[in-house]
């Protein structure tokens, strides 16, 4: 996370379930201590997991953001 409490989400292998019950709740919360802190977010590659159903948009999110 940075000094804006943004993060990136990820490491533990379940990327899209987390996603989608992230997306399905009203409030997400996430507990991170100080060691997971960084100046900026970015600095180390980031796996992206996609399924077949939804590669499309998924591939104009990625690239919208980037």
């Amino acid at each position: 996370f940075d000094s804006d409490l943004n993060l990136i989400k990820g490491g533990g292998g379940a990327h899209l379930q987390e996603k989608i019950v992230a997306t399905a709740s009203d409030t997400m919360v996430v507990i991170a201590d100080p060691s997971k802190r960084v100046e900026h977010l970015g600095a180390f590659p980031l796996p992206v997991e996609v399924i077949p159903f939804g590669w499309q948009t998924t591939k104009a999110l990625l690239e919208e953001a980037l």
